[in-house]
């Protein structure tokens, strides 16, 4: 008989916490140099935090990503109202990012900066569209070298019409807005968990390791298959044999990409105007995921 719990394997990352700990521990630091001399910030407008597999736990495969939200909540930096809304990407009311006076590509140059003083050769970093990113090499006790990877994205505080907190980043141009509710996320997911006897984190985790066995693949976008399997109702979660695999994948099969809601339940997943996650994606992942069990099948 065909055992799911093969596809149970998380990632496995050596002292992960500790390094992560450590590393958020930097970017503070940083981060309270940076401003110090700025007189409209103080340390009390800072909040960072980490919203990643890690912390729910469903990392598998290599290359997993911590990701270290730096949360400004600075009235005083903002020029510009923000206008609040959450609507499909077909809605006329369009997201508009506030004009800051010190404004987040600057605190990514900013931090991109006095990272290439702070850190040592032993870390590679980069920028990207909203983030700076680094791959920190640390040698164990053994002698062996292990890469840890880290996304830090300066964001600022935004609260949307149902007067929910969360935050907004977006790069260079304003073109690119993205909205998250990362411990509303957090929040959503463990309850979720809780109500089906953990059965949700293990299919994401079951999906997550089939899609990249499937795919060849050693790494994946975050929150594909979390946001998918959210939309699966929670009486379906029964047990993990191959028969409630087959009624999640054909309830996901038939249930309308566009309709999901991300974790936060505050926004569309793959059609909002402020997500960056793609319905062709999200649709390319559950054939992928429904070709193997139509493989099951036919054994």
């Amino acid at each position: 008989m065909f055992n799911l719990n093969g596809y149970l394997n998380k990632a496995e990352v050596n002292n992960v916490n500790e390094v992560n700990d450590l590393f958020k521990i930097e970017i503070i630091e940083i981060f309270i140099d940076i401003i110090k001399n700025r007189q409209m910030f103080s340390e009390d407008n800072f909040k960072f935090y980490y919203y990643d597999e890690f912390i729910l736990d469903t990392a598998v495969g290599k290359n997993n990503i911590a990701t270290l939200y730096v949360e400004i909540n600075q009235p005083d930096n903002i020029s510009k109202i923000i206008n609040n809304s959450t609507q499909k990407s077909n809605s006329k009311n369009k997201i508009v990012a506030p004009d800051l006076h010190f404004s987040l590509s600057a605190m990514r140059e900013e931090l991109y900066n006095a990272s290439i003083k702070r850190f040592n050769k032993d870390t590679l970093i980069w920028n990207e569209k909203y983030s700076v990113n680094y791959a920190h090499n640390i040698q164990s006790d053994d002698g062996t070298i292990n890469t840890y990877y880290f996304k830090v994205i300066p964001c600022i505080t935004y609260k949307n019409l149902n007067n929910v907190n969360g935050i907004m980043y977006y790069n260079e141009t304003k073109s690119l807005i993205e909205i998250e509710y990362p411990k509303l996320s957090v929040l959503n997911f463990n309850l979720k968990n809780k109500i089906t006897n953990g059965l949700y984190k293990d299919f994401v985790i079951m999906f997550k390791n089939i899609f990249m066995f499937e795919k060849k693949v050693n790494e994946l976008p975050f929150e594909i298959f979390e946001i998918i399997l959210y939309n699966v109702p929670d009486e379906i979660f029964i047990d993990k044999t191959i028969e409630t695999f087959y009624k999640i994948i054909n309830y996901v099969r038939n249930f309308n990409i566009k309709d999901y809601q991300s974790l936060d339940k505050q926004d569309y997943a793959f059609t909002s105007q402020t997500k960056s996650l793609s319905v062709i994606y999200a649709g390319h992942v559950i054939k992928k995921v429904s070709n193997y069990l139509r493989k099951l099948n036919n054994k």
